[in-house]
């Protein structure tokens, strides 16, 4: 379920100096200061769910989910996700890469993920 997330919001490959990551990380830092709180990042995960859910039945499933992976081999998902599940995915996420555990994400969190989590401070 992660992994729908992951593939929508901040790239695997994401460095904190890449210019697509800075512009999604910009535009989820609603109030410009520097941090997205977890409300400004569930408030642009959210607007994505809709276009993640292409069949519009409420649920993401495993063959949207491969739509969105492009068929690259990834982490494939098993089961349905729905919009609860995913808000619960959007928490234990934002939870797991704020390493300094601040109730924001910086950019280095933001974009680092796995990353941001081996180094933590």
């Amino acid at each position: 379920m992660l992994s729908v997330l992951l593939v929508v919001l901040v790239p695997s490959t994401a460095l904190a100096d890449d210019a697509a990551t800075k512009a999604a990380f910009e535009a989820a830092d609603y109030d410009g200061n520097g941090k997205v709180t977890y409300e400004e990042f569930r408030n642009r995960a959210l607007m994505v769910f809709p276009h993640l859910d292409t069949n519009d039945d409420g649920r993401i499933s495993a063959s949207e989910h491969q739509a969105i992976r492009g068929g690259d081999g990834g982490t494939r998902q098993g089961d349905d996700v729905t919009v609860d599940q995913y808000n619960v995915a959007l928490r234990s996420y934002f939870d797991e890469v704020d390493t300094d555990k601040d109730g924001a994400l910086d950019l280095r969190e933001w974009s680092g993920g796995d990353k941001a989590r081996e180094e933590k401070p």
